[in-house]
């Protein structure tokens, strides 16, 4: 167990030394996709060393990453090189490397943000942030709570989190759009938000978090209501609230 989560480890810190130089040298591509999301070349040299380097140890394992390759067995690599490529073209330094690993037997996530030098990760059991360990068990109500929210390009998941927003506006502390889910996730493990709701996110979005939320003591759950998939993060106590504005 130790060595391989150490091995994601690993690999999240060396993508970040990628991704720190080209952010600070500006040397990179930049092209828009189908889905109107931004992709660079940086996005896709990252990708394609974590595959590589995940291929040499781990052969027999699968790759689903954002750029290349999606295949799912039951020893899946799920990899987002840049989790928040739009902050990274902007220069807005709040982006990660997100890394996660399921098997039957262990399933867990590396969220790295190289400009914070913020290390999150889980191991199966539990979660930290920079070695130190994560447990947040805090009741909040939603008066007192600040959330992240995000969405897809889709102008129907846009209309959906609009109409959300509101909801959650009228009532909640705070409201933020910080632009990657792997962080904010892992910012609710960390006490550093107080919960966060996706629509329709793609798994490479949240999977490295999703496990560091869990193995922090959060609720997370990726569900379906009305056709539509919703992600939510947050301590127990607020549980009932979200799916209550949802």
């Amino acid at each position: 167990m130790k060595e391989i989560v150490g091995f994601a480890i690993s690999l999240a810190y060396r993508a970040g030394h990628i991704i720190r130089e080209a952010f600070t040298k500006q040397n990179y591509d930049v092209e828009k996709k189908r889905d109107k999301t931004l992709v660079t070349s940086v996005d896709l040299e990252v990708e394609e060393f974590i595959r590589g380097e995940i291929a040499k140890v781990y052969p027999s394992h699968s790759f689903y990453g954002e750029e290349t390759e999606k295949e799912r067995t039951q020893y899946t690599w799920f990899v987002d090189p840049i989790d928040g490529t739009s902050n990274f073209v902007k220069r807005i330094p709040f982006f990660s490397t997100a890394i996660a690993f399921e098997s039957p037997s262990l399933s867990f996530g590396v969220v790295y943000s190289p400009i914070m030098d913020f290390l999150f990760y889980s191991d199966g059991s539990n979660s930290y942030l920079n070695n130190k360990l994560l447990k947040r068990k805090e009741e909040i109500s939603l008066e007192k709570a600040e959330l992240g929210i995000c969405h897809s390009k889709r102008r129907e998941d846009i209309e959906k989190m609009i109409s959300l927003f509101s909801k959650l506006k009228r009532e909640a502390y705070e409201i933020r759009k910080y632009g990657s889910t792997s962080m904010e996730m892992s910012y609710v493990a960390s006490s550093f938000l107080d919960g966060f709701i996706g629509v329709n996110l793609p798994l490479w979005d949240f999977k490295a978090s999703y496990h560091i939320a869990k193995s922090a003591g959060l609720f997370v759950v990726d569900i379906e209501i009305n056709d539509t998939r919703y992600l939510i993060t947050s301590p127990f106590s607020l549980k009932e609230k979200l799916i209550e504005k949802i």
